[in-house]
């Protein structure tokens, strides 16, 4: 049956295709007067979008050059409409509304540069979704409030910077992102939506906030919080969530946080570094959630710290904290230079009732800080200080936190509940038993292991037709194969990003 259905939906997207029409936006040399051809293209993308203009599902809006201005794209189509960047052009967008008034449903937006400064009092979302919108797709997309932050001063990175993506509504997918230099960088309201292999660096507040039921956030990288706020206007976090409203009120049942990677600081010689919190929810109630095959590298007290949790498992997780001394911030009265080591906790919810039926197992961390009666805690392995990270990894100066041979992590896990494959997709397990941690220990071959601070991303992942893959180093060849170990795929390759 499954087959059948997936055969029937190629078709009906192929007959979609035969009638699907490319247009073209052109801000420079274009106009409204125009048929919207390539060689007669409409204007900018605004006025694209304010025009009567009705598309058929597998239309494609290729933008040129130029700026495309503040577009709101306000239209349910049967099936999806792309808007992406015409090869060879750099369409820049100021801002981006989704289904504000009235519905939008059935748009992908793919790989467009959104960009601008903040000029108000607070900080505007480049991207937003409203309620009225779904099945929305955000793919290879750059948002950014500014490329370049060398010439930023603490109060620009404050005054300055606007948040990423808003996303409300429902049925979304934001997949292989850049979101860099901005405010908060995800803030995920929409329920049934996936997170996936999106890279936030640079933000002033959180990296992703996770504020909806039946979500997953999987493969995503959070890296290098700036703090410049102080702590009574804001504490750091790489992933938050909470409920509403009031603020610990409701429960958030059903997500899914895997394989994703949050350092604080890859680089301790900058300016604004500060403590930031790993992924926490001090405002539950949270339900069923499973928080598997992360890596959390940070300088703060809370690796993963959930207050109110029913039925959640925290499971193969690495919680570590190699930042020996915490900044001081001038300006931060509360700022203190001895956040940390980082641990792993659940523990009643801030109204007292208790958290119940969960499972904390197969980690690897420096400190477990749990309430008791909070349900299964076992096989972790503890590492305590940063001194003892050489007898565990690799090299964790450079973030590079795969096992060595003598961890006792290694067979130190067991294969209930667990996921069965580590953060970089390899099987579980690789010996007599499962590994702690995020990594399955991989016996020594002549591959060199990748460092974290080398950008990897493959998507779809798992995927019945094309991938992409983008690395941020050269690799000279790649195999791919399928889970039964079959080889899908041979061939040299010599650039940073391959489509198959």
């Amino acid at each position: 049956m499954k087959r059948f259905l997936l055969t029937t939906f190629f078709l009906f997207l192929t007959s979609l295709a035969i009638y699907a029409t490319n247009y073209y936006s052109d801000p420079v040399n274009g106009s409204m007067s125009n048929s919207g051809t390539s060689a007669s293209p409409w204007g900018s993308l605004s006025a694209v979008m304010a025009s009567n203009n009705v598309f058929t599902a597998g239309d494609i809006i290729f933008l040129r050059t130029g700026n495309h201005g503040f577009p709101q794209v306000n239209k349910v189509n049967t099936g999806y409409v792309e808007i992406r960047a015409q090869f060879g052009h750099v369409p820049v967008i100021e801002r981006l509304y989704v289904g504000n008034n009235p519905a939008a449903a059935y748009w992908k937006f793919n790989g467009l540069t959104i960009q601008i400064e903040n000029i108000a009092a607070f900080p505007i979302s480049l991207i937003t979704l409203y309620p009225s919108t779904s099945n929305i797709v955000i793919e290879n997309c750059t948002i950014q409030s500014i490329d370049n932050t060398s010439a930023y001063t603490r109060n620009d990175w404050r005054d300055k910077t606007n948040h990423g993506i808003q996303v409300k509504g429902s049925d979304h997918v934001i997949i292989g992102n850049t979101i860099k230099n901005v405010a908060v960088g995800l803030s995920i309201e929409a329920e049934n939506t996936l997170i996936s292999n999106n890279e936030i660096q640079y933000f002033t507040i959180d990296g992703i906030r996770g504020l909806a039921s039946d979500c997953i956030y999987d493969g995503n990288s959070v890296k290098d919080n700036i703090a410049v706020f102080i702590y009574a206007e804001n504490h750091y976090d790489g992933f938050q969530t909470y409920t509403c409203c009031p603020v610990g009120t409701d429960t958030l049942k059903n997500v899914i946080l895997r394989n994703n990677l949050i350092i604080n600081c890859t680089d301790t010689t900058r300016n604004w570094r500060g403590p930031m919190q790993g992924m926490v929810g001090f405002d539950g109630y949270f339900e069923n959630w499973t928080i598997e095959n992360n890596i959390i590298i940070t300088d703060h007290w809370h690796g993963i710290t959930l207050l109110g949790a029913i039925n959640c498992k925290i499971i193969n997780n690495t919680v570590v904290d190699p930042y020996d001394v915490t900044p001081i911030d001038p300006f931060d009265p509360q700022s203190t230079s001895n956040s940390g080591p980082a641990w792993i906790k659940i523990a009643a919810h801030k109204n007292g009732d208790l958290s119940f039926n969960n499972t904390i197992r197969n980690n690897l961390t420096a400190v477990m800080q749990n309430d008791v009666n909070i349900g299964i805690v076992d096989f972790n392995t503890i590492i305590g200080a940063s001194s003892n990270y050489t007898n565990h990894f690799v090299n964790y100066s450079v973030f590079d936190y795969h096992l060595l041979s003598t961890s006792n992590a290694i067979d130190a896990g067991t294969s209930i509940l667990a996921p069965s494959t580590d953060y970089e997709g390899n099987a579980r397990p690789n010996g007599v038993d499962y590994d702690a941690g995020a990594y399955e220990y991989q016996l020594p071959t002549n591959i060199l292991h990748v460092s974290l601070n080398d950008k990897i991303l493959l998507y779809p992942n798992p995927s019945t037709g094309s991938v992409v893959i983008k690395t941020s180093t050269t690799i000279n060849s790649i195999k791919i194969k399928n889970e039964l170990g079959q080889e899908l795929l041979n061939k040299a390759f010599s650039d940073t990003k391959m489509e198959y």
